[in-house]
Order: C-alpha cells, then structure tokens, then sequence
C-alpha cells in the first residue's frame, strides 16, 4: 500500500518539473537553431556572392590575357 502511494506522489510531482523545464528550455532550443539556421544563410549568400565575383575576375583575366597577346603580336610584327 505505501509503494503505490509513493509512486503515485512521484508521478504527480514530475508532472509539473517537466512542463517547467519545457517551458524553459523548448523556446532556448529553438532559439539557437533558428540563430544557427540564419548563420548558415549569411553564411550561403556571402560565399555565392564570393563565387560569382571570382567568375567575373576570371573572365577579366582571360580577356587580359587575350589583350596582351593581341598587343605582343603587333608590337612583333612592328619590329
């Protein structure tokens, strides 16, 4: 009869720990992993914008490159 009684006071008290606990702790938790998910969106945007600038120092150095050739040759058939 005292075991059941015991038991019974246990599982009532618990109740309301865990609810406090969830009350806390849920919204932290979620929380970080929106501030995580917004990181790794900046995080996203900022190494596609580095891409797209790298592509277009590419293609300059090409044209460059195409330029110096152009003026080597004319400057050797001046000679």
């Amino acid at each position: 009869m005292m075991k059941n009684l015991l038991n019974k006071d246990l599982f009532y008290g618990l109740n309301g720990s865990y609810t406090v606990e969830g009350a806390i702790l849920i919204p932290i938790f979620i929380f970080m992993l929106a501030l995580v998910m917004r990181m790794g969106l900046v995080l996203y945007q900022e190494i596609k914008s580095d891409s797209a600038y790298e592509a277009a120092t590419d293609i300059w150095l090409v044209d460059d490159f195409y330029n110096y050739q152009v003026v080597k040759e004319v400057v050797d058939e001046l000679q």
